[in-house]
């Protein structure tokens, strides 16, 4: 190897993959997802080790079905080499090639934020052995700032970039739990915060995490912005999940509406409160309970002033008319179902999901001959948002109160 001088290199690939020249991005853009950025990115990943190549071969393209694996790898550690010439880099041997072994020259290091990561963390763990309680906190804080997503996301679907993405998030959820502690012990809670929003983005359904932001809010007394995270997440869960607040979120809560002083309650601000942060066109969604409470309390007034309305159950079916099995096309077409029941619908309806599938709806001042218009309406929207195959939409229309009806007119309508 020529006596050139090395250049700095370094490496992302937590989150995404990156690589930079003394602080220079390298333009390798156009070939991620490749297996040639693969194969780079294996290397990197692995820079003190080298292979036989017909182990690289095996490991990166045990799917493919080439006469001759051997040129197939030939070629492409040919196009890595290329890459990496075209990509701004001084002219030397990065991949090295010899007696039938292949790997990333030992002589050219390139720092990665994962081994940078596992430093760290190995550092913190040897301080806690040595009673540093300092040094253990301080290594592990810098650790979790390196952590900005799970390993190489875009080779996930490769095995061994699966393996590692666990070890790595297991290594630093671990990191995290024992930085809470000593923060804990420290009465930390903004940087408990802090640290706990960082990973609630990485990973928004660990509930865990956004307990953590909620109760150092609510240690902070900052129960407004304790409150907004609540409501967010326990939204968030429902709609996408279908999932209720768990006890722990509800016992948060509770804390929450503590540290809210009995006097600072006006009536200019509790309808601030209760108002709409934005003019929304369409249906008003709501969850299951609070459709059932408003439905009770409706069923009132439409006694007093006579007006009509109708309960309309909306459900996703396959051409024969019978509900779809549980799956992918059952939930992107209840997603869309709901969303074409939305927008197809005034403000003064309401509906909610019941379950996958199976939409309900609040028809306010209709009758029941108004049903088809209401219902087409829907399916024309629904057709228009998918391109999904074999689904159909069923529709039940039956009277939810209001003036008395014959019971010709009471039994439902399916449409």
């Amino acid at each position: 190897m020529e006596k050139t001088k090395c250049p700095a290199l370094a490496a992302t690939l937590f989150g995404g993959f990156a690589m930079t020249m003394d602080g220079h991005p390298l333009l390798l853009w156009q070939n991620r997802g490749s297996r040639v950025t693969g194969l780079l990115q294996y290397l990197l990943f692995h820079q003190n080790k080298s292979f036989r190549r017909e182990e690289l071969f095996d490991l990166l393209f045990s799917g493919d079905e080439s006469a001759d694996p051997a040129n197939t790898f030939r070629v492409t550690l040919f196009r890595l080499r290329k890459l990496l010439a075209s990509s701004g880099l001084p002219d030397l041997p990065y991949i090295e090639s010899k007696n039938g072994l292949c790997g990333w020259n030992a002589e050219i290091p390139v720092e990665t934020d994962v081994d940078r990561f596992v430093q760290l963390t190995d550092a913190a763990d040897a301080a806690d052995r040595a009673d540093n309680a300092a040094d253990a906190l301080r290594w592990r804080m810098e650790a979790l700032l390196l952590y900005r997503g799970e390993l190489l996301p875009g080779l996930m679907g490769e095995d061994w970039v699966a393996v590692e993405s666990t070890r790595l998030k297991n290594r630093y959820l671990d990191c995290l739990e024992r930085a809470v502690t000593a923060l804990e012990a420290a009465k930390e809670h903004e940087k408990i915060y802090e640290i706990a929003t960082q990973a609630a983005a990485i990973y928004p359904y660990d509930e865990a995490l956004h307990l953590l932001r909620i109760e150092s809010l609510i240690e902070l007394r900052r129960p407004k912005e304790a409150l907004a995270v609540f409501e967010t997440v326990t939204e968030t869960y429902y709609a996408e999940l279908g999932l209720q607040p768990s006890d722990e979120m509800n016992a948060l809560h509770a804390r929450i509406a503590e540290q809210t002083p009995a006097n600072a309650v006006s009536l200019d601000s509790v309808k601030q409160f209760l108002a709409e942060s934005e003019r929304k066109a369409g249906a008003f969604y709501c969850d299951s309970l609070t459709f059932a409470e408003t439905y009770r309390y409706l069923l009132r007034v439409f006694e007093r002033s006579g007006q009509s309305a109708y309960l309309m159950l909306c459900t996703v079916t396959d051409v024969n008319g019978k509900p779809l099995e549980d799956g992918s096309k059952l939930r992107e077409s209840s997603e869309l179902a709901a969303t074409a029941v939305c927008r197809s619908l005034r403000r003064g309806d309401m509906y909610t999901v019941m379950a996958p599938g199976q939409i309900l709806v609040l028809l306010v001042g209709i009758n029941q001959e108004n049903g088809p218009i209401v219902t087409t309406r829907i399916e024309r929207k629904f057709r228009e948002l998918s391109s999904l195959r074999g689904v159909r939409l069923r529709f039940k229309l039956i009277s939810a109160g209001g003036p008395p009806e014959t019971d010709a007119k009471n039994k439902p309508s399916w449409s």
